[in-house]
């Protein structure tokens, strides 16, 4: 699994993926590499720069999104779809 993730760190963060194919948005959801799954440690360079990023694109009124907001406004139509469990992602970002 690590050599997939490797190949999936692009432009200085982990980003999202579908199968083979590369997708360039960020995605909250790859905080899981660090908890549950404890593929990487906090530590790691590129572990931070992924937070750094998803702070940067993804906390938005104190809130977590999962996505980027317009990539939900294009695909759902709802500007309130798919939050990233916003307690665990809080929990996650306050441990830096």
């Amino acid at each position: 699994m690590r050599e997939q993730l490797e190949k999936h760190f692009v432009d200085g963060f982990f980003v999202r993926s579908y199968g083979k194919l590369i997708d360039k948005g960020i995605d909250a959801s790859m905080l899981g590499i660090v908890y549950p799954f404890e593929i990487y440690e906090t530590n790691d360079p590129r572990v931070i720069s992924t937070v750094n990023e998803i702070e940067k694109r993804l906390v938005i009124n104190g809130g977590v999104h999962r996505y980027g907001f317009n990539e939900l406004r294009m695909k759902y139509k709802s500007p309130f779809a798919h939050w990233c469990d916003p307690i665990k992602c809080l929990l996650y970002l306050q441990s830096f």
